[in-house]
C-alpha cells in the first residue's frame, strides 16, 4: 500500500529528480506509469484525472489536460505524475509503448475520456497542508515564465499555452506533449509551477498581481482560443 509524502518529502523528491541523469529519470518514469495505469481504470475523480493525464501524455491534441486538475490527486499519486511528465519531456519512445498492447489499453481509456470541464466540476475543494517551500520556488518560476511568454518565439508559445491552462484549464486544456518543444530548464520551471498549482489552493492568478489581468493579456497576445471537443483550437 502506497502512504503520501508529507511536503518536506515531495520537496526531497523534487531535488533529486533535478539532479538525476536522464536514464534514472526514464526508470522512475517508467516505474510510475505502470503504478498509475491501474489507477487509471477506475471511476472516481482520481481516477479520471490520472486517465486524462496519461492520455495527454499519449495523444495531448485530441486529449488535452487542465493542469488544475491535479490538484485532487494523493501526494503519492502527484509524484507518480512528475515522474511521468519528466520521462515523457524527452521520451526515448512514446508512453504506450512501454506498456505491453499499449494501443489497445491507451484506446481503451480513450473510450472513456471526459473533457476538462466535466472532470473540473467534480473536484472538490481542499484545505489540506500544503509547502511553503514549494509554493515560493512555484511563484518564481511563475514569474519567470511569465516573462518568457512575453517573447516571440514559437517556445514561448509553448510557454504561454501552459501558463494560459493553469489559469483555466476548462476553457484553455494544455496538451502535455508541448513539454517536449520547450528547453530543459525551461521545462523544470514548467513542473515548479504545477507544483505551485497543487500547493495554491484558490488559483494560480492569486500568486501575482493582478494575476488575472496578466493571464488574460496572455491569451490576447497570443490569440488562445477557447477549447471545443468539436475543433481543434487547442492545437
Amino acid at each position: 500500500m502506497m502512504t503520501d509524502p508529507g511536503p518536506e518529502q515531495a520537496s526531497a523528491n523534487i531535488r533529486e529528480q533535478l539532479e538525476s541523469p536522464y536514464t534514472r529519470i526514464r526508470y522512475a518514469g517508467e516505474k510510475a506509469l505502470h503504478r498509475l495505469l491501474p489507477i487509471a481504470q477506475g471511476d472516481g475523480i482520481q481516477n479520471q484525472v490520472v486517465r486524462s493525464l496519461l492520455l495527454g501524455c499519449y495523444n495531448g491534441q485530441d486529449f488535452p489536460i487542465d493542469p488544475a486538475s491535479l490538484r485532487v490527486l494523493k501526494r503519492s499519486v502527484m509524484e507518480d505524475c512528475i515522474a511521468l511528465l519528466l520521462m515523457d519531456s524527452a521520451p526515448a519512445m512514446e508512453v504506450h509503448q512501454y506498456v505491453e498492447n499499449g494501443s489497445s489499453v491507451f484506446n481503451g481509456m480513450a473510450e472513456r475520456w471526459q473533457p476538462p470541464s466535466r472532470i473540473q466540476m467534480q473536484i472538490p475543494t481542499s484545505e489540506d497542508e500544503t509547502s511553503e517551500v514549494l509554493r515560493t520556488l512555484g511563484k518564481k518560476s511563475l514569474q519567470h515564465l511569465i516573462a518568457v511568454a512575453q517573447g516571440f518565439s514559437g517556445q514561448c508559445r509553448h510557454i504561454a499555452r501552459f501558463l494560459v491552462g493553469c489559469y483555466d484549464g476548462c476553457r484553455y486544456p494544455f496538451d502535455p506533449t508541448r513539454f517536449r518543444c520547450i528547453d530543459h530548464d525551461l521545462f523544470l520551471e514548467c513542473i515548479a509551477v504545477i507544483r505551485l498549482l497543487y500547493e495554491t489552493r484558490h488559483g494560480i492568478d492569486k500568486n501575482i498581481l493582478e494575476g488575472a489581468s496578466v493571464f488574460n493579456r496572455l491569451i490576447q497576445d497570443w490569440s488562445i482560443e477557447p477549447y471545443s471537443a468539436d475543433s481543434e483550437a487547442v492545437r
